[in-house]
């Protein structure tokens, strides 16, 4: 295949698997899929194949892509790598909205690199955005407010120009949010007065019917003051502040005095819902209203806390700090139980609150320790603790020397590394702290205040960014004597240079930071790395560590210290440039930010974590020549046990052989009548027709096999397991006359009302759970799925098995209490291939579910080639025990039976007279007497010449209830007359149970008087494969039919040989013929108005989106999913 043929198959794939995410599917799933895999590889193999330079065709291809994976949040290196080398001439030839894309799909992987940034904007501004359609225009402006495009002359005019004469009206609230953000952050300077551009995208903002939320709210908030609009923040944060979230009040808070602040965080306590969380937050609103000097707010507070019985330890210290008379409540010490749903940070509040000492800071820091290490779900990654916390220590005491020093803390978290700093900098130093999460800050501040440090530790809430801005103009220059961070990685270096630019920090300065290995912050390594060469730091210390409560995961923990006698002075170094961090310490600080959102995703474990660790060390000392000093670790083979941990990263390359790409876009709306469709799957035209027959049949009965368990289990779980045979279908009156026990499970707490379950079902909430996943299992296969155009395949009808498998399992652990007749258990319960019964093969007997029981039986007894009799015996008693009455689920009467199944009965029970083995001959009666066998166990038995008293006991046992019942002598021919009344039930109650899960298993073909569609099993052997009237041939391939084109759709039917050709489909009428035609004219003639005026607006039209139908159709559920083992 030509390498930009195949770009463009492997891009348009992936652009179909990134389109899953919007259909429900989760990121773990699309990132482990082996077609995406597929896919990276294909275009691999295309870019190093291809000649450069490129088409603007193959770029918008290569654009297709990189969209694609950006979306699936894998880092393609080299897309991103070809999307950087496109020639000019190239990124000038491509279409608008192409280049709109490129930039956005480049800007999700926040890619520091600063030159081809400087390229893209020159880009930007000598095309013009004129020409695409606001939304475009909106994720363009984001993406280049998330590049930092900024800082380079003419991008902020052109896009506040371009929204000044777009149509703005078309942005619903997210797009408008997003937009003031960017345009805010693009801007060069804070606006005095409101530019009409900004008028314009407020007053659309406002005029929506939905006010933006969360995330984007704080975004609006942030943004409105900057550009001039700070009376539009104040209507809208009135609008809005009832529902508001902590996004919304961090921002707030970023913007307010003390005083201010004391208020907002009253009403962020009003969004509360655990009653320990909303009693942190009101403690935290007082203490800035005593900051305030605003004792009557304080006062108030304390008033509203006791009315609502929230005070807390802490609320007792301030009220006696305060001088208060209010009485409290809860009574001293007052509460120390955060309450229901409380999150983990707040527990672990509590538990300090509960075990610590009032006013010592070791006692509440051990209180925090003893919480993480309680339990594995409690465990906090406290950055300063276990040995990294102990290399801290030991630096910030050097750094004391008894005088009182300035401290800041990026990343307060709970407090705990904030009181460490002051217990080794000395309790006459500060530290300002701070903390991006209103709500966390709060329980920060309330521990502070329980060490007793709240005069020396000032939490602040806010970005770097922001605050540091108001230091500049609290502090002095070159106060600040340490900086520690320990928040996000990937802005270390930025806040860092921010700090340095600032002015603030000290000739002595010591700047410490943990993580750098762990998740990783390599482009601070290489900056700090850089200004020791220049002569800005004069030590870097790298220390190596176990990372805090894992001893085989290493970590870095970072120290740089200046000095007056070998630094260069603060103006020097300002003026002092560090040379470009090399491309592939930029993509690895990529991939540490790709992990990140991977773990808050659920999708990385600690083993992943572990070898990723020993992947970005590896990728430091090879890139950057950078590695650790020194080695902090208490046992030396944890280190060496730490650094075998090897990352083993998909390169994509060319091992085509072991994932090879079928583009597969030939749809085929598979029928099995004419009265609906059954399912549709996805293949490709070079599909061989024989190999296609063999997987529609096998997925067909798949399908099958997942609606008779999906009965099954909501059967199981509204009334029980099934009960044994014999007391199947009779009631408790009926069973007091017949001496049966029908109740030998329980008593029924939800009785059956056919009398075949037991009435004894699992608990309600295992319940709900078994009858949800076998809903989730019949949706997951439902014929309803062909009109969402959703294709199904073995492996998702694996996964709804597993699922039902587990929600069993937890019904019943190991199939404890579910009878082994039961068939649900029968299988779901997993046997090795292979197995054996009494030694022998037992895999005829796991073959039931699909074969028919006369062939099983005709089979076993040919192909074993046993050389005694005997040794049929034990297979023989397997195979009645586990198919139960698998023949009278047929329907048909016992004289009926096939030869091979009547023979195989009657050498079973001569060969185990003959051998007299006892245990196994009464196994083998009660297995046919509570089977269809009870016909033929009749007949044998009297065609001896034999008393009663040669009957055995367990059959005596079976049928003396029934002799006594139908009054039947006890003789010969009463043991007659009770056998065939017990085969006459049998048969009425099998037919009866349409929904037993044995029969539903078991069957393997469909009636032609109308039995449920869920028996018609298929075999490929006896079904051919039609489409147009057409029987396809098994030699061929479906190209040879439906022609080269991939994107076909085709309604194929599968049909038994013996039944012909089936009907073909009905053509649509005439009226509905003529509407389509118009239809599709009407929209042809509309494009070809738009055109001719020059107007790109048709470009935001519902109908332009050819995702639109998907969109509004696919839902969004995500079942949980079980795996075996």
């Amino acid at each position: 295949m030509d390498p930009a043929e195949q770009l463009a198959f492997a891009a348009r794939k992936a652009e179909q698997l990134a389109a899953t995410l919007r259909q429900g599917r989760r990121p773990r799933e699309v990132t482990v899929d082996p077609e995406v895999a597929a896919c990276a590889a294909e275009i691999r193999q295309s870019i190093l194949s291809m000649q450069q330079p490129v088409s603007a065709a193959v770029a918008a291809d290569l654009v297709v892509g990189l969209s694609a994976f950006a979306k699936m949040r894998i880092l393609h290196t080299d897309m991103l790598n070809s999307l950087r080398d496109l020639p000019r001439k190239t990124w000038m030839d491509l279409s608008m909205p192409i280049l709109a894309e490129a930039v956005t799909s480049y800007a999700q992987f926040q890619l520091e690199d600063p030159e081809f940034n400087q390229y893209l904007s020159d880009l930007l501004v000598s095309r013009g955005v004129q020409r695409i359609g606001a939304a475009k225009l909106a994720n363009l402006t984001y993406a280049a407010a998330t590049l930092n495009l900024g800082a380079f002359e003419g991008v902020h005019s052109l896009f506040s120009a371009a929204f000044a004469g777009a149509e703005v009206g078309r942005l619903g609230t997210f797009d408008l949010s997003r937009t003031l953000w960017s345009l805010a952050r693009l801007a060069p300077d804070v606006y005095e007065s409101a530019p009409p551009w900004a008028l314009k995208l407020s007053e659309a903002l406002l005029r929506q019917k939905k006010p933006p939320f969360g995330y984007s709210l704080g975004q609006v908030l942030w943004a409105l003051p900057r550009l001039g609009l700070v009376k539009d923040s104040e209507t809208l944060w009135q609008k809005v502040k009832g529902k508001a979230g902590r996004e919304a009040y961090a921002e707030k808070l970023r913007q307010a005095d003390s005083s201010s602040q004391a208020e907002l965080l009253r009403g962020l306590a009003e969004n509360c819902e655990a009653a320990g969380l909303q009693a942190a937050v009101l403690n935290a609103a007082m203490l800035r209203a005593m900051a305030a000097e605003q004792n009557s707010a304080a006062e108030q507070i304390l008033q509203l806390m006791a009315d609502r019985d929230l005070w807390t330890p802490v609320t007792y210290r301030l009220a006696a700090r305060l001088g208060s008379s209010i009485r409290g409540s809860p009574a001293a010490p007052g509460l120390t139980s955060p309450g229901q749903r409380a999150h983990k940070y707040v527990r672990a509040l509590y538990h300090a609150l509960a075990k610590a000492k009032p006013g010592d800071a070791a006692s509440a820091a051990a209180a925090l320790e003893s919480f993480s290490r309680s339990s594995k779900r409690a465990w906090l990654k406290f950055g300063a603790a276990d040995e990294k916390g102990e290399v801290l220590e030991e630096a910030w005491k050097s750094l004391s020397q008894g005088k009182p020093r300035l401290a800041l803390e990026f990343g307060t978290f709970l407090g705990y590394s904030a009181t460490k700093m002051v217990r080794q900098l000395g309790r006459d130093s500060r530290v300002i702290s701070f903390e991006m999460d209103p709500e966390v800050a709060c329980l920060a501040m309330n521990f502070v205040e329980l060490a007793g440090l709240s005069d020396v530790i000032d939490v602040r809430i806010g970005q770097c960014e922001d605050l540091v801005q108001q230091l500049k103009d609290e502090l002095p220059p070159g106060s600040v004597d340490a900086v520690y961070m320990d928040h996000n990685q990937m802005t270390y270096h930025q806040d860092l240079s921010q700090l340095q630019e600032s002015g603030l920090l000290s000739k002595e300065v010591l700047f410490a930071a943990t993580q750098a290995l762990k998740p990783g912050a390599p482009l601070l390594l290489w900056n700090l790395h850089e200004a020791q060469k220049a002569g800005i730091f004069s030590e870097l210390d790298i220390v190596s560590s176990p990372d805090c409560g894992f001893k085989e995961m290493e970590d870095w923990t970072v120290l740089a210290k200046a000095t007056t006698t070998r630094t260069r002075s603060l103006k020097r170094r300002q003026a002092v440039t560090t040379s470009k961090a090399p491309r592939e310490l930029t993509l690895l600080a990529a991939e540490c930010n790709l992990m990140r959102w991977r773990t808050a995703q659920g999708m990385v474990d600690e083993a992943r974590w572990n070898e990723f660790v020993q992947y970005v060390r590896d990728g430091m000392q090879k890139f950057a020549g950078i590695t650790s000093t020194r080695d902090y670790w208490p046992d030396q083979r944890w280190r060496d046990a730490a650094r075998k941990h090897t990352y083993e990263r998909n390169t994509y390359d060319l091992r085509m052989e072991k994932s090879k790409l079928t583009v597969k876009m030939v749809l085929l709306d598979v029928k099995r009548s004419e009265k609906k469709n059954e399912f549709m799957y996805e293949t490709t035209v070079k599909a061989n027709v024989g190999d296609l027959l063999k997987e529609l049949c096998e997925l067909h009965n798949m399908r099958l096999k997942v609606q008779r368990l999906s009965l099954a289990c909501k059967e199981l779980a509204k009334h029980g397991p099934l009960r044994p045979e014999e007391t199947r279908g009779i009631s408790e009156d009926l069973s007091k006359v017949t001496e049966l026990d029908v109740n030998a499970y329980g008593q029924p707490t939800r009785p059956d009302e056919s009398g075949f379950r037991t009435g004894v079902p699992p608990p309600p909430e295992v319940g709900d759970v078994l009858t949800r996943t076998a809903e989730e299992a019949a949706a997951a296969v439902a014929s309803e799925l062909v009109a969402q155009r959703k294709c199904v395949d073995k492996k998702v009808c694996q996964t709804q098995i597993d699922n039902m498998r587990g929600a069993v399992m937890i019904a019943y652990p190991a199939f404890h209490r579910l009878p082994i007749y039961a068939g649900d258990r029968q299988q779901l319960e997993p046997v090795a291939p292979g197995g054996t019964v009494n030694g022998k093969s037992n895999d005829l007997v796991q073959q039931m579910s699909v074969q028919d029981f006369s062939g099983c039986c005709s089979t076993l007894m040919q192909d074993m080639k046993l050389t005694e009799q005997k040794d049929l015996l034990p297979l023989l008693v397997g195979v009645l025990q586990h198919v139960g009455n698998a023949e009278f689920a047929h329907g048909n009467a016992p004289k009926k039976r096939s030869g091979a199944f009547s023979k195989s009965v009657k050498v079973a029970l001569d060969e185990a007279e003959k051998v007299e083995e006892c245990e196994s001959f009464r196994r083998l009666r009660r297995a046919a007497l509570t089977s269809d066998a009870r016909y033929l166990f009749q007949q044998e038995l009297s065609s001896k010449d034999c008393d009663l008293h040669q009957v055995d006991e367990v059959l005596l046992q079976e049928l003396e209830p029934t002799l006594l019942r139908f009054g039947f002598p006890v003789s010969q021919a009463g043991v007659h007359d009770a056998l065939q009344v017990l085969s006459e039930q049998h048969v009425v109650k099998t037919c009866e149970a349409d929904d037993d899960p044995v029969r539903q298993e078991l069957e393997d073909r469909e009636e032609l008087d109308g039995a449920s569609e869920l028996q018609c099993v298929l075999e490929p052997a006896q079904t051919n494969l039609w489409w147009a009237g057409k029987e396809l041939r098994m030699d061929q391939t479906l190209e040879q039919y439906v022609g080269k084109n991939e994107k076909t759709k085709i309604v194929a039917k599968l049909a038994p040989k013996a039944s012909g050709a089936p009907v073909r489909e009905p053509r649509i009428d005439e009226n509905t013929h003529k509407a389509m035609m118009a239809h599709y004219y009407r929209k042809q003639e509309e494009s070809k108005k738009l055109q001719d005026d020059e107007d790109d607006s048709y470009l935001d039209s519902e109908w332009a989106n050819p995702k639109a139908l998907k969109s509004a159709l696919v839902g969004g559920g995500r079942p949980i999913s079980w795996k075996t083992r």
